[in-house]
């Protein structure tokens, strides 16, 4: 029983089953609080802000409808805000990365944009050819746009974790 529950965290009622591996998931994955400083704001909320909006502008290149609905005159500025903002948290994102921390501002920045240059063209890139192959069901096309941005933000980032994982044990 103590070893059930030390596995647990004093929890016996989540097992090691699927339980046990939702949490521990979601202990892991899901992104945790963190104070307000200026450090924090561009290494970690502003990429998550646009994490949000990676997802966001993902269902807006299936579906064009629902930012025209939304916003009748403003729908191109907001589908363009919601990319800059994706730009913006990608690039923040690999600039603070433990891998670029000792290049020079001018190469962390260079590679910094064209990492998110990448990241966010290569998607909408795959967005647009797959649009043509899915059926004209907004169910269908949402599950499809969030899923796969959800999905390459995660590969993402665990390739990048696996880099600076690489980088850390050579030193």
């Amino acid at each position: 029983m103590a070893d059930n529950e030390e596995v647990n965290g004093g929890n016996s009622n989540l097992g090691s089953g699927f339980f046990g591996v939702l949490r521990d998931w979601v202990t892991n994955k899901i992104p945790q609080i963190k104070p307000l400083t200026p450090y924090n704001v561009y290494s970690h909320y502003v990429p998550l802000a646009g994490s949000l909006s990676y997802s966001i502008f993902s269902v807006t290149v299936f579906i064009p409808e629902i930012s025209t609905r939304l916003f009748p005159r403003r729908s191109i500025a907001v589908a363009n805000s919601l990319l800059l903002n994706s730009h913006l948290g990608s690039g923040l994102y690999l600039y603070t990365r433990h891998h670029l921390a000792e290049a020079s501002t001018y190469y962390r920045t260079m590679y910094s944009v064209y990492g998110a240059l990448l990241f966010n063209f290569g998607s909408v890139l795959l967005w647009a050819v797959t649009k043509t192959l899915l059926p004209e069901n907004v169910v269908v096309r949402t599950a499809f746009a969030v899923s796969t941005s959800l999905c390459m933000l995660t590969i993402g980032k665990e390739y990048l974790d696996y880099v600076d994982s690489k980088v850390e044990s050579s030193n």
